[in-house]
């Protein structure tokens, strides 16, 4: 039994030592993130289908990141500033993601259970949005 219990706290401090810490950066205040809306559909053999709304949510590689507070970008060409983000933990504070504006930049617009992604608008190539659970977080 002792060993058992051994073996188990031990296993456990390995998976705590071995757990990566979590960044994020800082909601940007310069355009504000509204997610356009997305009705989806449920559909099993006994209930026929359930309707509800649900949101879409734009890419954080297609949105701008900046220094919070100012407007100096925190991704430089193809890798991260190494004056703002010199460390995770340091970009993580210093840095600010900001809203989408959906349709005019990245061509995307919805309409009741269609959703249309525009390949080329302007000088935005792409997009990649990912469908948000029922809570919208």
């Amino acid at each position: 039994m002792v060993r058992r219990s051994f073996l188990c706290v031990a296993m456990m401090a390995v998976v705590c030592v071995s757990t990566p810490y979590a960044y994020a950066q800082q909601a940007g205040t310069v355009t504000a993130e509204v997610h356009p809306s997305l009705s989806v559909a449920t559909c099993t053999a006994s209930s026929g289908c359930q309707s509800r709304t649900q949101s879409v949510v734009l890419d954080a590689n297609w949105r701008w990141i900046h220094r919070t507070g100012a407007y100096d970008n925190c991704y430089d060409g193809n890798q991260w500033s190494s004056s703002i983000c010199p460390n995770p933990s340091t970009c993580s504070s210093n840095c600010a993601l900001e809203g989408a504006q959906y349709q005019s930049t990245y061509g995307i617009a919805n309409s009741g259970d269609a959703l249309t992604l525009g390949f080329v608008t302007g000088t935005n190539v792409g997009s990649r949005v990912y469908l948000m659970d029922q809570s919208d977080r």
